[in-house]
């Protein structure tokens, strides 16, 4: 049953021109209405899990089945349209981060509908400019963790080299805006695991070292609003220097060996 109203929603909003004023509170209402049912079946979820001791016999396939229905496509396509922040834009970035918590398969599905690219376009604003309002920073913080959440997906992390997503995060980290801590934990995400050696090697050949390695001498302070520690800036500035030592070969090896060295071994 959720998932034929969410494949009748998709379809009534993709009539809808949100340039008409009641057209455009039929999009936000129809989000709105999405948004609450998926938030009831992942209370429902946290319910059965407390109550039921086998918990592999439950299998969480609406937020995959929605996606199915044309969810994920029809989010990116609207978060991709030039236009100024509003509600329709928080709302689309919440429900993109539901759908993609825990499921592989939607990861895989944002990578293949060109979703990395579509999210780097929409935080590049960011690099710069500080979000205005409380809502617009909560819509740039789930535009991060939407991106993180994908980076978990193997192949995505080569979709975030090709979109120049290592060249972003670092301009990010230097310009020391609202987004600078959201780009450490991104680079986190793209950077780990053999997969993320192509990333690591990028963040050198940019001179990311520069960035990088203040931030493990003394990390950012973390952001009340978005729930961060210091704590949790230390560890993901800790695990990208690893992530560097771990997947640099030849002289970018040499480059972050050489980093420790400088002012008398001070790290």
């Amino acid at each position: 049953a959720e998932q034929q109203i969410v494949s009748l929603l998709v379809q009534n909003m993709d009539r809808l021109d949100e340039n008409i004023k009641e057209e455009a509170e039929g999009i936000h209402n129809s989000l709105g209405i999405i948004i609450t049912i998926y938030l009831t079946l992942i209370h429902c979820l946290f319910l059965h899990l407390a109550v039921v001791e086998n918990m592999t016999e439950f299998r969480p396939v609406t937020c995959i089945d929605a996606c199915k229905q044309g969810l994920l496509q029809y989010l990116l396509k609207r978060l991709k349209i030039k236009s100024p922040f509003d509600s329709i834009r928080l709302y689309c970035s919440e429900l993109l981060s539901i759908l993609l918590q825990n499921h592989d398969e939607n990861r895989q599905t944002l990578g293949e509908l060109d979703g990395i690219d579509i999210l780097l376009q929409q935080l590049a604003y960011y690099k710069r400019h500080d979000p205005q309002t409380s809502e617009e920073y909560e819509y740039m913080e789930n535009l991060f963790s939407c991106l993180c959440s994908a980076l978990i997906f193997a192949n995505n992390r080569q979709k975030f080299l090709k979109g120049e997503g290592p060249h972003l995060m670092n301009i990010m980290l230097k310009e020391k805006k609202a987004s600078r801590n959201g780009a450490l934990r991104t680079l986190n995400f793209a950077m780990t695991g053999s997969e993320g050696k192509d990333n690591c090697q990028k963040i050198v050949d940019i001179l990311g070292l520069r960035t990088i390695f203040p931030l493990f001498m003394k990390p950012p302070k973390g952001n009340r609003k978005a729930g961060e520690t210091r704590a949790e800036n230390e560890e993901h500035s800790i695990s990208c220097v690893a992530s560097l030592l771990r997947n640099c070969t030849g002289s970018n090896r040499q480059r972050v060996l050489m980093k420790f060295t400088e002012n008398d071994h001070e790290k």
